[in-house]
């Protein structure tokens, strides 16, 4: 990336590349409504109380497994979607909430919201309201209203739906101490904000490590994220690289245009566990307290606005991806 700086695209139109690890294809994904293709609003946007949005089967499901909550389904195209022959599942994405307090049920599971495009990066640099790609949009956590007396979600009787409460940002802080095993839970504190969120990418195929980027919107220079990496190394090894603390003073992370628009991307290639020949599977980045010595019950907050890397895929699918991209590409010329 020249200068760190990332423009995310709604669809991939980079030609598929040869490199050590074989064939790779260039995947760009927008968390943003209109992008993934699942409208043009705010999804989980509702006050607290309220239900969940209707699941979109395949593509954005609410689970119904117990302490789990959303899980979004993304295409290498970019758009939400379980995966085609053309297209095939790239990712999905979940989370979870109240990390830092013991619970049980579905206490932990974390509601994703998605934002809808917030468009300023169509105005032209240097006019009023123009900001870059990625400013004030994104992917956050929500949380599930909870049963004090089960730990298990609320259920709207209207709709069948479960109840969600909480900022929509992931957020970093300090929870009230619950849990439902030696200590009394407190319905009273079950309440907004719900902070020391997490949210979890799961690749179907690996990724090529040092070519990973990720962009985060509303990001303060004083914020920091927890960073757990699922790494293949070269020789089938594996490994869970841990990154605590990682701060914009540091070189993964990266000022992405004007300091005013408080996006920032995470560079994979700047650190330095990396290697060339390294492959990821799954990543958490966790939104976690700057000063815990001082805790606050809601410190950091911002949203994940985009994700991209080179993915290895199954043999099997090469041939129909190059035909898919190319077709992509005059569609997007005309």
């Amino acid at each position: 990336m020249v200068s760190g700086v990332l423009t995310f695209m709604l669809l991939v139109i980079c030609g598929i590349q040869t490199t050590a690890f074989g064939t790779l294809v260039p995947v760009s994904v927008k968390f943003t409504s209109e992008a993934l293709g699942l409208g043009s609003g705010n999804i989980n946007d509702g006050k607290d109380g309220v239900s969940v949005d209707a699941d979109l089967t395949g593509r954005f499901e609410t689970s119904t497994v117990t302490g789990q909550g959303s899980v979004l389904y993304v295409q290498d195209d970019g758009l939400a979607g379980s995966g085609s022959a053309s297209s095939p599942l790239f990712l999905t994405v979940t989370a979870k909430s109240h990390l830092d307090t013991p619970g049980s049920g579905d206490w932990n599971a974390g509601i994703l919201y998605i934002s809808e495009e917030n468009h300023s990066e169509d105005k032209k640099p240097g006019d009023k309201g123009y900001h870059l790609d990625g400013y004030k949009e994104g992917l956050g956590v929500r949380a599930f209203t909870i049963d004090p007396d089960t730990g298990l979600r609320v259920i709207d009787p209207d709709t069948d739906l479960a109840r969600i409460e909480g900022s929509k940002h992931v957020s970093g802080g300090t929870e009230t101490i619950c849990s439902w095993d030696d200590i009394t839970f407190d319905g009273t504190k079950n309440g907004p904000p719900h902070v020391d969120e997490l949210v979890r990418f799961d690749f179907v195929n690996p990724v090529e490590a040092q070519s990973l980027v990720v962009r985060f919107s509303e990001f303060l220079s004083t914020d920091v994220i927890d960073l757990s990496i699922e790494v293949t190394h070269q020789d089938g090894s594996t490994e869970n690289l841990i990154d605590n603390w990682l701060a914009t003073d540091e070189s993964p992370l990266v000022l992405a245009g004007f300091e005013k628009d408080n996006v920032y991307d995470l560079l994979f290639a700047n650190i330095a566990d990396l290697s060339s020949t390294d492959l990821i599977t799954g990543l958490e980045i966790r939104a976690i307290d700057d000063d815990p010595l001082n805790p606050r019950e809601t410190a950091e907050h911002f949203f994940i606005t985009g994700i991209e890397a080179n993915v290895v895929p199954e043999p099997a699918t090469i041939g129909l991806l190059g035909i898919g991209f190319l077709s992509l590409f005059r569609k997007r010329r005309k």
